[in-house]
C-alpha cells in the first residue's frame, strides 16, 4: 500500500497546483474528483498497479487492494489530504461500493462526468511534473 499512497499524495500535489489555476475550485478539491481519480488510474497503470476507478451519483474515486483511495476526500470534511482506508469500513455515502466500476477513462467521459480530453491531457502534464 505504501507505493499507491506515494503516488496519490503527489496526484494530490499536482490537483492542488491545478485548483490555484482554476475558477471555483478551492483548496479542498471539491469538483476535481473525476479528472484527479482519473490521473492517479492512469498512472498507478503506468506504474504496473492495477488501481480501479469508480464512479457514483456524486463523487469518483479509487480503490486498490480492497481499500478506497481518494485524493480529493477532504471535499467531504476528512483531514487526511489522501485518504487510504478498507472498502469494509467506508461503504456508505459518497463511497457506496455499488457505484460503477469504469473500465476506462473513455467510459468515464461517456457517463455524465463527461471529462473532457483535452482536460485528461492537460492534467497530465501537469501530474507528470510531479510523478517522475
Amino acid at each position: 500500500m505504501t507505493e499507491i499512497k506515494k503516488l496519490a499524495k503527489k496526484v494530490r500535489q499536482a490537483f492542488e497546483k491545478i485548483a490555484e489555476k482554476e475558477p471555483c475550485m478551492g483548496t479542498d478539491l471539491c469538483g476535481l474528483c473525476a479528472r484527479a481519480s482519473i490521473q492517479l488510474f492512469l498512472e498507478a497503470r503506468r506504474k504496473g498497479m492495477y488501481v480501479g476507478l469508480i464512479a457514483g451519483t456524486g463523487h469518483v474515486y479509487n480503490t486498490y487492494k480492497g481499500h478506497i483511495i481518494d485524493v480529493t476526500a477532504t471535499q467531504f470534511g476528512y483531514k487526511e489530504k489522501v485518504l487510504c482506508v478498507p472498502i469494509s469500513k467506508l461503504v456508505t455515502g459518497a463511497y457506496n461500493t455499488r457505484h460503477g466500476r469504469i473500465r476506462s477513462v473513455k467510459d468515464l467521459s461517456k457517463k455524465a462526468w463527461r471529462v473532457p480530453e483535452y482536460k485528461i491531457n492537460n492534467d497530465r502534464e501537469v501530474v507528470r511534473q510531479f510523478v517522475k
